[in-house]
């Protein structure tokens, strides 16, 4: 039957189907009508050539058995469940956008806007867990922000379809996923989802930690040219810092480990639950109230690269001490060329323009540039009496810059 038969035709004797909403492999989505509640409503069909099909529609029942478990305000509500013409879900209708279409158009969310979503998905699977429901398909397709009576971002997480049971919660519920299957969107599966393993809620934990990776660098954290190159990577290869997908923008620490927490390969290393999760983030957005900024242009940069000193290549770390013995020999025993306090004023000023003006050509992208400006620093520095803290501010951006670059 084609998608669009339907549309202007009454189901169940209520349900007006007045346009089509999306079409995906399995079901169609409906915009329609309770005739006599005068409500709007989302009507999700199985297409008629998968009725026939047990296993499809046992996973179509699953899902409505599944939702009906759920009553929470950041999980869609549905409210109706038939099969005639053919097996239909009726929910709310959502009028919002995708977290998908919106990373689409911003190429990633700022911090606190992205952290509020995040808590909101926390408090939704803290609520599904709990019932022993995993979701399987997190993914930012699936997650929809629509505006309340008091925000715009309010979530509705949405398609439960090949949502399960953990085992503790199984009793008579319909088993549908045998050994052997992986359901799920490849770019945002866990390695135990793309082993199809037993799972539990941690699944769900990094999954939600690909969400987060994506929501606010722009691009998922680990993806190849097809889907077994996806699930390889999932299994083996280690997600790239935040930073290095947006060097224009500096991430907080905490953040960033929290977001490489829920990426672990192994469940036991990830966060263990969705509450645990979001207490983390609230100390994030606590930082952001009390006046520690959640991301900063330039001396995060600095801080950031101290704590990670351990992490730098041997070489570059030597040449670094070297450099900052050099500066402070020379601010112990200033040379007698130093020149006047004008002269030295005249200094600062130029150092403080070509230290700037590397920040400023990194954050557009320009790495020579930069490098250039950042080395033109270094040299003013030198000749400064209290050069030790530029020297060494100045020496850490240019650090910073060739990790970015992989030297």
């Amino acid at each position: 039957m084609d998608s669009k038969a339907l549309i202007g035709s009454v189901l169940a004797d209520r349900y007006e189907i007045l346009c089509l909403v999306g079409e995906g492999g399995m079901s169609v989505v409906y915009k329609g009508r309770h005739q006599l509640m005068d409500r709007l409503v989302a009507v999700k069909m199985l297409k008629a050539h998968l009725v026939s099909n047990p296993s499809i529609l046992k996973r179509f029942q699953q899902e409505a058995k599944a939702i009906s478990y759920l009553t929470h305000p950041n999980i869609v509500s549905v409210f109706d469940f038939g099969i005639l013409p053919q097996p239909y879900l009726v929910m709310d209708y959502l009028q919002g956008i995708s977290l998908d279409d919106l990373i689409e158009e911003s190429k990633g969310l700022k911090v606190e806007r992205a952290i509020h979503i995040f808590g909101q998905i926390c408090n939704a699977l803290t609520h599904a867990h709990q019932k022993g429901l995993i979701h399987r398909d997190l993914k930012p397709g699936n997650i929809m922000l629509v505006r309340s009576e008091d925000e715009d971002d309010f979530v509705k997480i949405v398609d439960f379809g090949i949502a399960k049971l953990m085992p503790w919660a199984q009793q008579d519920f319909q088993k549908l996923t045998q050994t052997g299957e992986a359901f799920g969107s490849p770019v945002y599966m866990s390695p135990e989802q793309c082993l199809a393993e037993e799972l539990d809620n941690r699944s769900d934990i990094y999954s939600l930690g690909c969400v987060m990776y994506e929501t606010l660098t722009g691009r998922p954290p680990l993806v190849g040219s097809q889907v077994l190159e996806t699930m390889y990577k999932h299994l083996n290869a280690t997600p790239v810092a935040l930073g290095a997908i947006r060097p224009d923008l500096c991430f907080a620490e905490s953040l960033e480990k929290i977001v490489l927490k829920c990426l672990r390969k192994k469940p036991e290393e990830r966060y263990q639950s969705m509450k645990e999760l979001k207490e983390d983030l609230l100390q994030v957005t606590l930082r952001k109230s009390s006046g520690v900024p959640i991301m900063e242009k330039q001396n995060a940069v600095v801080d950031k690269l101290e704590r990670n000193v351990p992490r730098i290549s041997a070489m570059v770390y030597v040449v670094l001490l070297a450099l900052i013995g050099v500066a402070s020999a020379f601010m112990l025993f200033p040379p007698t060329w130093q020149g006047t306090t004008s002269d030295t004023l005249d200094k600062e000023a130029l150092w403080a323009r070509y230290d700037q003006e590397g920040v400023h050509q990194q954050h557009q992208g320009h790495q020579v540039e930069a490098e250039e400006f950042l080395k033109k620093a270094l040299d003013v520095a030198e000749n400064l009496l209290d050069q030790h803290q530029r020297f060494t501010l100045s020496g850490k951006r240019l650090i910073n810059l060739y990790r970015a670059q992989g030297r």
